[in-house]
């Protein structure tokens, strides 16, 4: 059985393998940064209020129209992504409250980071559906 740290550190090797220098960190849905590559606790504290931010907006945008009665009114959030001129923020769901996120500096790997934030989020789940891994 592999442990959660052990785990979210193979996730950040596996994102950096993309590109050297992505900021990658696990982040709670209430924005508290649970792992990190980060070494500068100002940063890594905003980047986990920032992902908490996006994470409510996501929400809020499946909530239009408002009518709980509606599948789409319950729908989860899986994965954002935030593009700029240079840099790239992609928050995907790894369990129910807590998130992958990513920050990358060249906005050319966005296809990679995707593909690679899904990918591990699906390993994540086989893992604990085989009990490889414990929450």
């Amino acid at each position: 059985m592999i442990s959660h740290k052990d785990f979210f550190d193979q996730v950040i090797v596996n994102i950096e393998k993309i590109a050297a220098g992505t900021s990658v960190a696990i982040v709670s849905s209430d924005g508290l940064v649970l792992h990190s590559n980060v070494k500068d606790e100002t940063a890594e504290s905003q980047l986990g209020s920032f992902s908490s931010v996006f994470l409510d907006e996501g929400k809020k945008i499946f909530s239009v129209p408002a009518d709980n009665s509606t599948e789409s009114a319950k729908e989860e959030i899986q994965t954002t992504v935030t593009v700029g001129g240079k840099r790239v923020f992609v928050l995907t769901q790894l369990l129910n409250d807590a998130f992958l996120v990513i920050l990358g500096e060249d906005k050319s790997k966005t296809n990679e980071f995707l593909k690679r934030s899904l990918e591990e989020s699906d390993r994540l789940q086989a893992m604990i559906q085989k009990e490889e891994i414990a929450f």
